[in-house]
This record gives C-alpha cells, sequence and structure tokens, in this order.
C-alpha cells in the first residue's frame, strides 16, 4: 500500500484498509477511525490487543505494524471528530525501525485532531520528550484537551522542558487534570512544567509522585505560586515520594491553607520531613472550614510529637473524613521495605479524645464527629477507636454526638439546668425520645461482647442500650425533688414583676398629674384676678397629692425588696438542697 504524501497521489477516501494493515484486528479498529462515526471511543497504541477489550467496544486497541499503517491512522485520527482519547503505551517496534521511524508520521497526522480531550502516555518510549515536539500543533490547535497522563516514563530534565514548552503553547486555557507519575523528573524539570501551567485557571488534579522534588525549593516555590494564583480550584494534590523536605513544606504551606476548593492531599513516603514539617502539615487542618477531606501520609516515621500535633489541630477541624496513617501506602502496596507508621498508646489515647471527650457532656458534645479513617495495617487492631471511627461515619453527625453522650454518660446531672425554671425538663425529655429512634451501634471492642475472628474482622453478639426510659425517670425525678423550690422561686418572682409593674404605672400617672395640675392652674390664672390664693390651693393640692403617692411608692419599693430578699434566701437553700440530692447520681424514684 502507498504512503500518505502531501502530493495527494493516493487520495484518503479511496485507501483500502485491508491494504495497510495485516492484522485482522488492526484493520477492524482502523475502519471504524476512517469511518468517523463512533462518538466517545479511544485509542490505544500498544503491544498487544488486549483480550478483554474488544474492538467493537469503545476502547481500541492497535499494535504497530510498521510506517505505512501508523501514518495512515495518524491521518485518520486526525480527521476523527468524535475520538475523546489517545493513549500510548510501551510497544515494541517492527524490525528495523526506531521509535522515531513508527511514531513520527503517526504524530504528524495526530496533530490535525480537535476532538481529543484526554492524552495517556504509560511506559511510553518519549524519545527524551522529543515527543511533545511532535506534538507541538496538536498542543496549539486543540481546544478540548483537558486531562493529560504520563506514568513510567523516562524523558529526563530536557524531556521536561520540551514537555513545559508544549504545554506553554497549549491553545486551550481548561486543563483540569495533570498527572505526571514515576517519571525521570528533577527539581528544575518540574519547576519549569509547574511554571507552564499558570494560565490553567481550571485545574483541579495535579500528581506529581514519584518526581524528584528534592532539596531543590524552587520547584516548590513554583507549585505554591502555582496554587495562589490561577489553580485555587485544585481539588487533588499528590506529591508522594518526592523527597520533599521541611523547607519545600514551609514553602507550600500558606498556600495550602488558601486552596478554598483542595479535597485530597498525598504526602505518602517523604521521609525527610521531620517532626516540624509535618506540624506545619497539621496546622492546615486548625482553619475550621478548610475542604480537605483525605490526607494521606503513609509510610512516613511521624513522632508522638507531630501525631499530638494532629490530633490538637483536628479539635477545631470539622470536614476531614480520612487521615491515612497506617499501613501502605496505596500507591506501591508492592514494595515492602518502606517504615510502617505506628500508632502507640500515647497517640490512641490523644485521638480517643479527640474523637470522645468524656469529661463532661458538652465536651463530648464539642468532640470531633467527622473523622472516621485512620488507614489500615496488618495485625493491629485499635479496639479503642475503631468503634469511634465507624460511628463518625454515620452521615446525621447529630445522631454521632447523641450516641456518643448515652455511651459515655450514664446520668445527667440536671442541677445546673434549674435556672431555666420547667422549660428545660420537656427538652431534655424531647431529646431523650429523638435518641431513642437513632439505630444504636453494635457492642464491640472496647465492650466485651465483640470479638475479633481470623480475618480482623468484628463479630458481633448484641448492640448498646442507651436504657432511654431509664434515663427519662432519672430526669423527672431531679425535678420532683426540686419542684418546691423552682415554685416558691417562680411565684415571688411573678409578684416582684407585678410590683414593679405598678410602681412604674404609679410613676407615670404622678407625672401626668403634675402636669395637669400645672395646665390649669396657668388657665385659671388667666381667668381670675385672684391668683394668689387659687395658686397657693392648687399648689397646696398638689403638695398633699405628691406626698400620698410617694409614701405609696417607698412602701411599694420596701415591698420589692423584702421580696428580693426572700428569693434570695430560696436560691440559698435550693443550692444546699440541691447539693445534698446530688450526691447520688442514681436516686431512688420511689424515695
Amino acid at each position: 500500500m502507498d504512503r500518505l504524501h502531501d502530493d495527494g497521489n493516493t487520495h484518503p477516501s479511496n485507501v483500502n484498509v485491508d491494504g495497510v494493515a495485516t492484522d485482522g484486528n488492526n484493520r477492524a479498529v482502523m475502519r471504524r477511525i476512517k469511518a468517523n462515526q463512533d462518538e466517545n471511543i479511544s485509542l490505544r497504541i500498544n503491544c498487544t490487543h488486549d483480550s478483554h477489550d474488544r474492538c467493537d467496544g469503545n476502547c481500541l486497541d492497535y499494535v504497530p505494524e510498521g510506517v505505512c499503517d501508523m501514518e495512515w491512522l495518524g491521518y485518520f485520527v486526525g480527521e476523527n471528530s468524535y475520538l475523546a482519547a489517545l493513549t500510548i503505551r510501551h510497544f515494541t517496534q517492527p524490525l528495523e525501525l526506531s521509535v522515531k521511524d513508527v511514531m513520527g508520521p503517526f504524530l504528524r497526522g495526530v496533530s490535525n485532531n480537535k476532538s481529543m480531550q484526554a492524552l495517556h502516555f504509560t511506559q511510553a518510549p518519549l524519545l527524551g520528550g522529543e515527543i511533545f515536539t511532535m506534538m507541538d500543533q496538536f498542543f496549539k490547535n486543540n481546544y478540548q484537551l483537558a486531562y493529560i497522563t504520563i506514568n513510567n516514563s523516562d524523558f529526563g530534565i530536557n524531556g521536561a522542558r520540551l514537555l513545559a514548552s508544549a504545554l506553554t503553547s497549549c491553545a486551550t486555557k481548561t486543563l483540569k487534570s495533570i498527572e505526571l507519575t514515576n517519571n525521570n523528573i528533577a527539581g528544575e524539570g518540574v519547576a519549569d512544567i509547574v511554571k507552564s501551567l499558570s494560565k490553567q485557571t481550571h485545574l483541579q488534579r495535579l500528581d506529581l509522585g514519584g518526581t524528584h522534588l528534592g532539596h531543590n525549593n524552587k520547584s516548590c516555590v513554583a507549585l505554591a505560586n502555582l496554587l495562589q494564583s490561577s489553580a485555587k480550584k485544585m481539588r487533588r494534590l499528590s506529591l508522594g515520594n518526592t523527597g520533599i523536605g521541611d523547607e519545600g513544606i514551609e514553602t507550600l504551606v500558606p498556600a495550602l491553607k488558601q486552596c478554598i476548593d483542595l479535597k485530597r492531599l498525598f504526602l505518602d513516603r517523604n521521609s525527610s520531613i521531620t517532626t516540624l514539617g509535618w506540624e506545619s502539615i497539621a496546622s492546615v487542618l486548625e482553619v475550621p472550614t478548610h475542604p480537605l477531606k483525605f490526607l494521606s501520609v503513609c509510610e512516613n516515621n511521624i513522632d508522638n510529637t507531630a501525631m499530638a500535633a494532629f490530633a490538637r489541630f483536628l479539635s477545631k477541624n470539622h470536614t476531614l473524613r480520612h487521615l491515612r496513617m497506617l499501613g501502605r501506602s496505596q500507591f506501591y502496596p508492592e514494595d515492602r521495605d518502606g517504615p510502617y507508621q505506628k500508632l502507640d498508646v500515647v497517640c490512641q489515647d490523644a485521638f480517643s479524645k479527640l474523637l470522645c471527650d468524656t469529661s463532661s457532656v458538652t465536651s463530648t458534645y464539642l468532640s470531633n464527629h467527622t473523622l472516621e479513617n485512620f488507614g489500615r495495617m496488618a495485625g493491629i487492631q485499635l479496639e479503642i477507636l475503631e468503634p469511634l471511627l465507624w460511628l463518625n461515619g454515620r452521615r446525621d453527625k447529630t445522631e454521632v454526638a447523641t450516641i456518643k453522650i448515652l455511651q459515655n454518660h450514664h446520668d445527667f446531672d440536671m442541677q445546673p439546668f434549674f435556672e431555666w425554671e420547667f422549660k428545660v425538663l420537656p427538652l431534655v425529655l424531647g431529646w431523650l425520645e429523638r435518641a431513642s429512634k437513632y439505630e444504636m451501634p453494635a457492642i464491640g471492642a472496647p465492650w466485651p461482647s465483640g470479638k475479633w475472628d481470623a480475618d480482623g474482622v468484628l463479630v458481633v453478639s448484641s448492640h448498646f442500650e442507651p436504657n432511654i426510659e431509664r434515663r427519662k425517670l432519672s430526669t423527672t425525678y431531679q425535678f420532683v425533688r426540686g419542684m418546691p423550690l423552682l415554685y416558691v422561686e417562680a411565684r415571688l418572682r411573678k409578684e416582684l414583676e407585678d410590683i414593679k409593674v405598678e410602681e412604674s404605672q404609679m410613676d407615670g400617672d404622678l407625672a401626668k398629674r403634675k402636669e395637669w395640675l400645672r395646665e390649669r392652674k396657668i388657665s385659671i390664672m388667666r381667668k381670675l384676678g385672684q391668683k394668689v390664693n387659687i395658686q397657693s390651693e392648687l399648689e397646696q393640692q398638689a403638695h398633699e397629692e405628691t406626698i400620698e403617692m410617694n409614701t405609696e411608692i417607698k412602701r411599694l419599693r420596701q415591698q420589692k425588696e423584702a421580696l428580693m430578699n426572700d428569693i434570695e434566701l430560696l436560691k440559698t437553700n435550693k443550692r444546699q438542697k440541691c447539693s445534698m440530692c446530688m450526691h447520688c447520681r442514681h436516686p431512688d424514684p420511689h424515695d
């Protein structure tokens, strides 16, 4: 079959696919790409045809045969209007041909494509980054591109610069995801790539796991600038196994605190970070409204001081759900040489208080009801923490707080609520009634009815019993014991309020009477000549009425003072009586 020439000797519409490719699967793939009719399909340049993906699905595998077939395939890809993704994996080039011989003609055609949304390279031959130069027109012409992934591919610092150049020239400003994991990229190369993303204001995911940030702070400064400027919508940031140290962490933390959409942060396998760096990372959680929900710090040597910092800062945080400290990193499960992170007794106590502070009902209510995962480690069981973490997994946090209160406070001291008088009793009984409708958790560690099976699964035989009816009876009993004092005090307070109202009314009546007399006096003086006598009589009358009303006001004030003294005496007697009643935490309602 003839190759594609610029002189048009072979018109694309007349190309016989059977004469271009020899493999049956390749022919089927090329026909579909050429037909330009199937929507949302993806093409993979692979070393073999995946047996799980048939050529009649949406994911098409093509195995390169030579220069001619790859050139025509690239042309058809460039003309296709529905291709959504292109993946280039490691493949074995045909005999006597180099990777550049095979990929060059293919990528020239691909550069004309304007429909592709995702571009992936996995263990791909990148020719030291030259492949990005071959695709220069693709980056300049494609406005749909949103996802770029380069994994386990070696292209070095020069390749990083070529990739940075391609990203800088990218036509689209709406890239959403850049994944560069386990590639041979050093600090300055990473800095160049990060700087090239400065115009990407819609970037939501940046994965640099396995790159070498090391102690070169240039890449961290570039990343911090990116997060504080154009990438404020970042939702996921992965810096696992990058060799980042305390200096880099200190540079990034202020920017991380300003990421208003950051949901997931990965810092696994960074043993260069010391206690100082981990305390700085923990301070990100101090912001109560910070959106971070997932923080992974597996396989790091985090000491007790840093652990305590995480527990301390989490006391104000109500958004983080997963703090993966234990077990292996999800990115390197096959590597068993990394350090295991352990949680000793001191740390368990700190996190136990974080999740459920039992010092008072209020402290329990204000505990952390959001954190639900620490990761897992084979052979380690967190008997104290796991039931609390599982309980935090419930969506209704009011329900979580209620159950923790019922589990840890078997009787409520109602004395502090007596000042609310009779209003608080129906509130408490209503709270207990709502609690009775919650599904109580199964009894597990530390409760003795729970046992762990060989697979580490908790086997339960019963559920926690909240004893709602007994609690209602105890609460009502405490109010009945305090009822006489409450009743007398309430009556006295009502009488005192009535006196205050009457006193205020009398002051108003006196003022009105004085004003009426003054106006009457002036009116009479204008009409009659006996001014002195009438004025004297009016003044005498006003004086007598004033003395009479002042006497009544004085009497009311004395009565008010006496009532206030009686109330203070009742308060003193009530405190003494309630204090005696509260010595018994479980009173007998039949006393």
